[in-house]
């Protein structure tokens, strides 16, 4: 882990701020920078910035300056910056700083949190699944969930179970997985995943709409070893996908046809599997709910047949 470096961390939005927070709990000394103005910042940011101020991370806005790059030992910068930001020229030429990055911060929380954990990943009906995930759980488990509903942000969070000591009062988390934060996750390793659908939003944010749908489907790679990822066979992206699909997973479906169209590509299913939900195969699901107790839930997972895509 990162300690008693001085770090500055470039950027404090959403993914800038639980960064530095995470930083500074491990005895770093952290400075923040960032090239708008404190009035600019949403007003929740504002109030997250003065708490982390108590704590001992400084702050310093309207611009990037070389003195403070040159006073830090590593950086973190914010994968929302721009990669021709002049910022990054700067730390460039700056010379030998190490670099922290997102994975950095995933793999710390996920070595300090230690509890299983499950995200919720795609375009619509994250925040409705997280939050039954979560109903289902908490009637057995003492769970935290993260989710538009609660208006909070899942890595920010996570850091702030860390920071405040509540992890031992967890059994597991539960959390959304929006296509910005998501990035922030890299590192974190998930018992569990779903996949709701893969429809075309936010697309002002992305060059294309590949670019989009890897970067949703990239839950994939947050699996942990034995974890098992649920997709909705009836969405003809996600269908597409399965058979390059590494990670152990469960597809789920009611059988509807659907089709999906963007910018003159057309996705849809050419084939399905009869009525209702056909099988193709049989596994164990071994859930891991707590370190110190462990239960292993044995229960056969049954898949639907992969149905194969069309594009036209």
């Amino acid at each position: 882990m990162i300690r008693n470096m001085k770090v500055l961390v470039i950027g404090a939005g959403n993914a800038g701020r639980p960064a530095a927070r995470l930083l500074n709990h491990l005895n770093n000394r952290v400075l923040v920078n960032d090239v708008r103005e404190l009035h600019e910042l949403p007003l929740k940011a504002q109030k997250r910035i003065a708490e982390m101020e108590d704590e001992g991370v400084m702050f310093r806005f309207g611009g990037h300056s070389m003195e403070d790059i040159l006073w830090a030992d590593a950086v973190f910068i914010s994968p929302n910056i721009p990669q021709d930001a002049p910022v990054r020229k700067m730390v460039r030429e700056a010379g030998d700083l190490v670099h922290i990055t997102t994975s950095d911060i995933g793999r710390t929380l996920n070595e300090l949190i230690g509890l299983p954990m499950v995200g919720v990943a795609g375009t619509d009906g994250k925040t409705t699944t997280t939050n039954m995930i979560d109903h289902i759980l908490s009637s057995r488990y003492r769970t935290v969930s993260f989710s538009s509903l609660q208006d909070s942000l899942v890595i920010e969070g996570l850091v702030e179970l860390v920071v405040n000591g509540d992890i031992d009062d967890r059994d597991l988390a539960v959390f959304e997985l929006p296509h910005g934060t998501i990035r922030m996750a890299e590192g974190l390793e998930l018992s569990a995943g779903v996949v709701t659908n893969l429809t075309p939003d936010h697309m002002d944010e992305f060059s294309n709409y590949d670019e989009y749908i890897e970067r949703n489907f990239s839950i994939k790679d947050l699996m942990a070893p034995g974890g098992v990822l649920a997709l909705c066979g009836d969405d003809p992206v996600i269908s597409s996908l399965l058979d390059d699909l590494e990670v152990e997973n469960v597809v789920y479906g009611v059988g509807e046809r659907r089709t999906v169209e963007f910018m003159g590509r057309r996705f849809m299913l050419s084939q399905y599997p009869g009525q209702g939900l056909r099988y193709r195969a049989e596994g164990t699901c071994r859930i891991h709910l707590h370190p110190e107790c462990i239960r292993d839930t044995d229960s056969h997972l049954q898949h639907l047949r992969s149905p194969q895509l069309q594009e036209t």
